[in-house]
């Protein structure tokens, strides 16, 4: 029988109901960890969205269980996302949830606690920085002294800030590679931390590597809060262009290089509501490069194809998933036709569309995986020669293998539990043994993680490096021309880049810091200055604007 019990009783405001008189499990905003928690102790709060972060994402929603406790988390997740709260408005049935008030929404949700993350949503600082106009503003990079341990030394290798950070060897069992469709079992990799670089051998003997810097950031104004970014040539000139999604305008911002290292702002397409993930393909097979967004608010994908002078069509938008976050495109059924396929954060999937060659596509195809599924990937795990899908997991500290039948269909995930909420993931061969790794973006502990394939699905060592505050994206490739991938994850926390350098046996330097504007996002590479080596492209969200940092290794 449920009772009903005074404020003084069970610490709540009037009277609530109790689970048998426990107070201590009818209390949500015990849930709320104030060291890892954005919170926003507004009193008006109740019901209200209010600004509470520097990340202009982010807004106060007060619990429902206590009107003067809030949470500062994105509101820019569409409504679909979110499971109501119980009927009594208080309690929510999924697993790290909360319930708040959301006058957006119409009704109580529960939001997942691991979005409402200060490395998410930073506290509101005082910024005198001026948003750029279309014409280039070079930032320059100062130095900047990294204290995050006892064992970082520093080692300036350019007039860029650069700090370098001291990797973590974590000696782990083999990672679980038994195939289960639900996360419920997964297994924990253990963890040993080693307080110095473990890298093995120098340099290439073979190969010689350049004489390795980058040149300060120059930006150009996007769409409001860009988010993504995804580059291919779209016009036929042979250089490197741009293309942004832009969250709070419904929009995507084409930028055309000029084979110099400089852009030209184009035009801007319209998209669904809140595009977040891009990727770019030929879809209709008539050789130029087309363009698809994942409509976070909106429950879809939007495809925009090209055109012969580097314009696009409006867009075609095909039903997606609850929630898409990110998209990638590949062939997954060898027929040498562009499929997509895309994270659906708000229900626990995947959705794949398989590619007719004429720019149309079959009807979505799901598959499970994680709790809150944002970064994807694609690659061959088990040397079957079938392209498979790696997920990263945000809410529940795991990511979701799914091996590719090559017809277009996959195996139940295989759950790999990382001991974080990853987010971004690049693929590579990083120890050069033919066997695909992966890289994860670490939010909760500032770093990037390496799993090292095992060449049958499943994964052994992990090894951990230091990067600067709330690493987001990551990309792979090759900047100083020594054969062996290098890494670059984007840090939101700090404004800044750090680039980890392949050496021998899949191991890194230690990482270098280069800096970007306000809250960089999303990243990707290409040679955007025609002198065969690769850039960085940077999307600022806050500064609403997009950053080329050149390559000039020598």
């Amino acid at each position: 029988m449920v009772e009903e019990v005074s404020e003084t009783e069970c610490g709540v405001e009037g009277k609530r109901p109790c689970r048998n008189c426990g107070c201590q499990d009818y209390r949500p905003w015990t849930q709320v960890n104030s060291t890892t928690t954005a919170t926003c102790n507004f009193t008006a709060c109740n019901s209200q969205r209010i600004s509470c972060s520097s990340n202009l994402d982010c807004d106060c929603f007060s619990l429902t269980s206590h009107s003067n406790v809030g949470i500062c988390a994105s509101a820019i997740f569409s409504c679909a996302s979110f499971v109501r709260c119980n009927m009594d408005n208080v309690t929510c049935s999924i697993e790290s949830t909360i319930c708040v008030n959301s006058t957006r929404c119409g009704e109580p949700i529960c939001y997942p606690l691991a979005m409402a993350n200060k490395q998410i949503c930073p506290p509101k600082i005082v910024s005198t920085t001026t948003l750029h106009t279309t014409a280039p503003v070079p930032t320059t990079s100062t130095a900047k002294s990294t204290t995050k341990s006892a064992t970082i030394t520093q080692k300036p290798t350019n007039t860029t800030k650069a700090s370098t950070t001291t990797p973590k060897t974590i000696n782990t069992t083999k990672a679980v590679s038994t195939t289960i469709p639900k996360a419920t079992n997964t297994t924990k990799v253990p963890t040993t931390t080693i307080h110095s670089e473990t890298t093995t051998g120098g340099p290439s003997t073979t190969t010689k590597a350049c004489s390795f810097s980058f040149a300060p950031m120059v930006s150009y104004s996007a769409g409001v809060t860009p988010q993504m970014i995804a580059t291919g040539d779209f016009n036929g000139d042979h250089r490197a262009d741009l293309v942004v999604t832009n969250v709070n305008n419904d929009t995507i911002s084409v930028f055309d290089g000029n084979g110099d290292g400089t852009l030209t702002i184009k035009t801007s397409y319209a998209t669904g509501r809140s595009p977040y993930g891009i990727a770019v393909a030929d879809f209709n097979r008539d050789n130029r490069l087309d363009i698809v967004v994942a409509n976070n608010g909106q429950n879809s994908i939007s495809i925009l194809f090209g055109s012969v002078n580097g314009s696009f069509t409006p867009q075609t938008e095909l039903a997606a998933g609850s929630g898409p976050w990110n998209v990638v495109v590949g062939d997954i059924n060898n027929d040498n036709k562009s499929d997509i396929i895309v994270t659906n954060s708000g229900n626990k999937s995947v959705s794949v569309y398989l590619g007719n060659g004429n720019g149309s596509f079959l009807v979505q195809k799901t598959f499970a995986v994680g709790f809150f599924p944002v970064g994807i990937a694609l690659a061959d795990f088990n040397n079957d020669k079938h392209q498979d899908i790696v997920v990263t997991n945000a809410g529940n500290g795991t990511i979701s293998i799914l091996l590719g039948a090559g017809n277009g269909a996959f195996a139940n995930q295989i759950i790999i539990s990382t001991g974080f909420n990853a987010w971004g993931v690049a693929v590579g061969d990083f120890d050069q043994d033919g066997r695909t790794d992966i890289a994860l973006t670490d939010r909760d502990n500032n770093g990037v993680s390496i799993l090292f394939g095992n060449g049958n699905g499943s994964f052994a060592r992990q090894t951990q490096y230091s990067t600067d505050d709330g690493p987001w994206s990551i990309v792979v490739s090759d900047f100083n021309g020594d054969n062996r991938q290098d890494i670059v994850t984007a840090n939101t926390g700090d404004d800044d880049v750090s680039l980890f350098l392949g050496v021998s046996g899949g191991n890194f330097a230690s990482g270098t810091i280069y800096s970007t504007g306000q809250y960089p996002f999303g990243l990707c590479v290409n040679d955007f200055n025609g002198d065969g080596r690769q850039d960085i492209a940077v999307v600022n969200q806050v500064d609403s604007t997009v950053g080329i940092i050149l390559n000039n290794c020598q």
